[in-house]
Order: structure tokens, then C-alpha cells, then sequence
């Protein structure tokens, strides 16, 4: 009994000497690299300050002139077929044979599959016209991209909280079948769910970083002001994933290091027979 108290005293204090380097490490850091520093505080302006230009009228009145030279009704017209020729298709044909019905149905979804396509370009074009007109820097474009990147973030967490959920389940059944302390499992936990947030959160910067260019393309920019964009959005989008990661560490590393301190000086209490009895009379 002894032994396995000290044994967990000294996994505290390990835990207690973790934070405490983590924490210098950090400030060398920050001591260490002005510029990055720099370059993420910018990122945590723009998150917060940068909600894009003001659209004037005559603007806002090109947008909607231009989006009204799509034509919607085609394209679900279109759609529609679509969707019964290729229900149709696929109700007919056998498996390894396609008789004269099932090759009339082929051949209509072949022909309104091109049709779709030839119009859904076409909208595209004439949305990413009437775009061009508020320009990648408006409100408009700022609003888009931040819709995009909370979807993606959110994608992002959620792959994390799944996957936590499944390592919680088979560290779970692990440590019922080796005999482990709920301690150990608890912490074999918390590193896992940092772990998959991290994946998570990184990788759902990766992809809309990536989707940056297509939302780009979308409002017709100029390299020069596509390259600022790109650079700035994706500036901010690592500078908010860096702080958030950052508060989840600082969070989690915090409750551990308290838990710790708690744990050990419950031992220290419980190994000191006048401390205990301190305590209970202050109970009392």
C-alpha cells in the first residue's frame, strides 16, 4: 500500500514539474520568434476586427441585377429529369444486360446529365459575375468565408469528439482486462482527446485552405487581391486554430495539475495520522 501511494505522490510531481516546463518552454518561445508571434496576433485581429468592406448601393444593386440572369428554373427542370431517367436506368437494367427500355433511359440521363452540367456552369459563371461586382474583400466575401470556415471547423470537432468516443470505449474494455488504475486510464484518455483534437482542428484548417481557392475563383479576383486573401484568410484561420488549441491545452493541463495537487496532498493527509486528525476536527 505504501509503495503504490508513493508511486502515485511521484506521478503528481512529475505531472507538477510537466506544467511548470511547459509553461517556461512557452515563454522561450514567444521570446524566440518576434515575427511568428507578430504574424499570429495579426491573425487574431483580423478574426476579430475585419468583418470586410461596407457594399455600397449601386453595388448591392449590380449583385442582385446579375443574379437575376440565372435561371433556376431550367436547372431544377432539368434536374428532375435527371433524377428519373437515372431512377428509371437503374430500375430497368438487369445485371449484366440492359434491354431497349433500360437503353432508352440510358440514353435520356446521358442526355439531361449534360444538359445539367452545361447549365450548372452556367449558373456558376453568372453567380461568380454577379460576385465580382462586391469583390472578395467585402462583407460579402468575409461573411462567405467565414461560413466556410466554421463548417470545416465544425466537421473537424466533430471527427474528434467520434473518435474520442471510440478510444474512451476500447481503452475502456483495455484496462478492465489488464487490471489498470482508473487513474492511469483517465490520463491514457485526456492524451487521446488532445490528440484527436489536434488531428481534428489542423486538419480542418488543411481543407479550407485549401477550399480558399476555389471561393476566390468564385468572386472573379485579380491574382494580386486573391493572394492577399488567400494570405490573410488563411492567416487568420491558423492564428484562431493555434488560440483555441492552445485554451483546450492550458484547460486540460490545468484540471490535471489540480487533480494532482489534490491527490497528493489527500496522501499526504491520509499518510500523516495528526494532519488527519486536524481535518476532521475542522470538519466537525
Amino acid at each position: 500500500m505504501s509503495s503504490e501511494r508513493d508511486q502515485q505522490l511521484q506521478a503528481a510531481r512529475e505531472v507538477d514539474r510537466l506544467s511548470t516546463a511547459l509553461i517556461n518552454a512557452g515563454v522561450k518561445v514567444v521570446k524566440n520568434n518576434k515575427l511568428k508571434v507578430g504574424g499570429y496576433f495579426l491573425g487574431l485581429l483580423l478574426c476579430l476586427f475585419f468583418s470586410g468592406w461596407k457594399v455600397t448601393d449601386v453595388q448591392r444593386n449590380e449583385y442582385y441585377t446579375e443574379l437575376e440572369k440565372v435561371n433556376h428554373d431550367a436547372l431544377m427542370r432539368t434536374g428532375d429529369l435527371l433524377d428519373t431517367a437515372y431512377t428509371g436506368y437503374h430500375r430497368s437494367k438487369g445485371w449484366f444486360s440492359c434491354d431497349a427500355v433500360c437503353q432508352s433511359y440510358k440514353h435520356d440521363m446521358q442526355v439531361y446529365q449534360r444538359e445539367y452540367d452545361i447549365l450548372k456552369r452556367d449558373e456558376a459563371a453568372k453567380i461568380a459575375s454577379a460576385k465580382s461586382k462586391l469583390g472578395i474583400f467585402s462583407e460579402y466575401g468575409v461573411e462567405e468565408t467565414r461560413n466556410l470556415f466554421w463548417e470545416r471547423f465544425g466537421q473537424g470537432k466533430g471527427f474528434a469528439q467520434r473518435q474520442t468516443k471510440w478510444d474512451a470505449l476500447f481503452m475502456g474494455m483495455s484496462a478492465m482486462g489488464r487490471d489498470e488504475k482508473l487513474v492511469s486510464y483517465l490520463l491514457r484518455l485526456v492524451m487521446s482527446f488532445l490528440f484527436n483534437f489536434t488531428i481534428g482542428v489542423v486538419g480542418a484548417v488543411v481543407v479550407f485552405i485549401c477550399n480558399l481557392y476555389s471561393l476566390i475563383q468564385s468572386f472573379q479576383a485579380s491574382f494580386l487581391t486573391g493572394l492577399m486573401f488567400f494570405a490573410f484568410a488563411s492567416l487568420a484561420a491558423v492564428s484562431f486554430a493555434m488560440t483555441w488549441l492552445i485554451g483546450l491545452y492550458a484547460a486540460t493541463a490545468g484540471t490535471v495539475y489540480v487533480g494532482a495537487k489534490l491527490i497528493a496532498s489527500n496522501m499526504r493527509i491520509e499518510d500523516n495520522p495528526e494532519a488527519r486528525q486536524r481535518q476532521y476536527q475542522r470538519r466537525l
